[in-house]
């Protein structure tokens, strides 16, 4: 029995993730632990979740709860033998310095529960940021620097009891939230006038199936020797991206990728 448990998993990713065990029969129980904040953002989501409603206290359960409750967390964990753990939590620009600090007590909670209840089979997500800035952020603040540092804190946390993935701050692709489209994510960043840190001026982005797919291989086949950057569409420039991204191509071909890897749990 495979009892999974996502953190932050009332967003894109997570409903995805839910799609596809249901889709695949790879878990018995899917447990959504997430303190749902930005409801207005989380409306199409909960559309989407409720093509699962019927499943609802039986085979997906949907908490709202913050991981900095060392209890709660422990009593789900109990309640629903979870034995596989995604955390979805990661580093958000507009988090304040006390939420920050939640978060990693939330990671110790984690760390704590799983030498508890001796859970080996454990992803935690981080975001790397490029840039400086995005539209509207009047933070004044190096995003960069700060999310280096947050995910620094979070690994020294995390290294021994879990597998890190890393992804970069741009993921595209039809499976993610309004904010999916690579071009206008570039004009924003250009219209803010922030620099972008990346190698030799070249562009890294990633497609929303390669993620899910590899957070089910490190998941389920423990590939953790496949590097998520190996899976990154790039290097590619700006005019390449707004020249050459088909996105309807990409994801009628990306989305056979997804139900050839689904059929093989079949």
């Amino acid at each position: 029995m495979k009892n999974v448990l996502i953190y932050g998993g009332f967003n894109w990713l997570g409903y995805e993730l839910t799609d596809t065990f249901i889709r695949g029969n790879m878990v018995t129980d899917i447990v959504i632990v997430d303190i749902m904040k930005n409801h207005l953002y989380k409306d199409n989501i909960k559309a989407k979740f409720d093509n699962y409603a019927h499943l609802y206290d039986e085979n997906v359960f949907l908490y709202v709860a913050d991981f900095k409750d060392k209890d709660k967390l422990l009593e789900i964990y109990r309640n629903h033998n979870i034995n596989i753990v995604i955390n979805n939590i990661k580093y958000n620009i507009y988090d304040t310095p006390s939420q920050k600090e939640d978060i990693e007590l939330g990671y110790n909670n984690i760390k704590d529960i799983h030498h508890e209840l001796d859970i080996s089979n454990y992803v935690y997500i981080t975001r790397q940021y490029t840039h400086d800035s995005v539209l509207l952020n009047n933070q004044c603040r190096n995003i960069t620097e700060d999310c280096l540092l947050f995910n620094e804190n979070m690994y020294k946390i995390s290294n021994t009891i879990g597998t890190e993935i890393l992804i970069p701050d741009y993921v595209f692709g039809d499976k993610k939230d309004k904010y999916n489209d690579i071009v206008m994510k570039m004009y924003n960043i250009l219209r803010a006038g922030s620099s972008l840190f990346v190698k030799e001026d070249k562009f890294y982005c990633l497609y929303d199936v390669d993620l899910l797919i590899h957070i089910i291989r490190v998941v389920f086949y423990r590939e953790i020797e496949t590097s998520l950057e190996e899976r990154v569409d790039g290097p590619y420039d700006y005019c390449t991206i707004i020249d050459g991204l088909e996105k309807k191509e990409m994801c009628e071909t990306d989305e056979c990728k997804l139900k050839e890897y689904i059929l093989s749990f079949t």
